[in-house]
């Protein structure tokens, strides 16, 4: 199982001893000790480094019928079928997808909301400064196979706020290419600033500082009492897998979950020839949108 947990400090006089050591007590061994006994154990830990784990907001993740109901009796979250690490979802495709359909839903009820406003201006204002930038976050941390579905939706709903603002129906704001076009545009080129998102959403994502979250596979190893050499030669092993880390830049070690036969573990570690990888995308794409963008201008 995996403990993914809040932590507050408890006392502010001792500071954390080093980050190795605080990934060493997240990563909960379930593989000879009963769940409570993991979780005992871990708070034990913890309170070593002055700190205290909030139940409400921790996720353990366990594989197996009876370690999920002893979980839920010890007041965690129930995550069977995924968790969120680091505020990216990770887990079975249903509970990914779940999780994007929730995020746009939400910006769908206020762009609901905002069509009864009265002031066009206002309107304006508010979907390209206060909704819109909101999906940022969900083009960058999210994979293109869950967020493209949600999102057409979404620019569908916007083409709707467009086309009422004009005061033209749907279908004629469709077949005028050069208007759409236009609302599509930066407001420095002297646009309405309202891009379609599902097409953005690929290159929008190999923008981000970081490419995702994933769950990695290390060789076969029983590991009982790891040390924090350990968790560093670990991931030294593995610098090219990345997860999601939208508060912080740190390099942190990575936190662990056992099961008898494998081990898996995610990481923060940032490798060199993938970030270049990204940032030649990152070009290719802004020059296919410069070449867009003349071509709009020419016509």
């Amino acid at each position: 199982g995996l403990f993914a947990s809040f932590f507050s400090r408890r006392s502010l006089i001792e500071p954390l001893q080093s980050p190795a050591e605080l990934a060493l007590i997240v990563g909960a061994s379930l593989l000879d000790q009963p769940v409570l006994a993991a979780s005992s154990t871990l708070e034990s830990q913890l309170d070593k480094l002055n700190l205290v784990m909030n139940r409400l907001k921790t996720q353990a993740y366990c594989t197996t019928t009876r370690g999920r109901a002893v979980l839920a009796a010890a007041g965690f979250e129930d995550t069977s079928r995924g968790l969120v690490v680091a505020g990216v979802p990770i887990g079975a495709d249903d509970f990914v997808c779940a999780s994007v359909t929730s995020k746009v839903d939400a910006l769908l009820t206020q762009i609901d909301t905002l069509q009864e406003f009265p002031s066009h201006q206002a309107k304006h204002l508010l979907m390209r400064y206060c909704v819109l930038p909101q999906t940022s976050y969900i083009i960058r941390s999210f994979s293109p196979k869950f967020t493209v579905p949600a999102l057409q939706g979404l620019d569908r709903r916007v083409q709707e706020f467009c086309a009422g603002m004009l005061m033209i129906d749907l279908p004629s704001f469709d077949d005028h290419h050069t208007l759409s076009t236009q609302v599509g545009l930066p407001l420095r080129a002297g646009g309405v600033g309202l891009p379609r998102l599902a097409t953005l959403a690929p290159a929008a994502r190999l923008a981000g500082f970081h490419l995702g979250a994933k769950n990695l596979k290390l060789p076969d190893t029983y590991w009982d009492n790891g040390t924090a050499e350990t968790l560093l030669e670990l991931r030294d092993a593995h610098t090219q897998h990345h997860i999601t880390c939208n508060s912080s830049s740190k390099l942190l070690p990575l936190p662990v979950a056992h099961t008898p036969s494998r081990t898996y573990a995610t990481t923060t570690l940032t490798n060199k020839a993938l970030n270049d990888e990204v940032h030649q995308a990152q070009s290719a794409a802004l020059d296919q949108q410069a070449a867009l963008f003349r071509d709009s201008r020419g016509n």
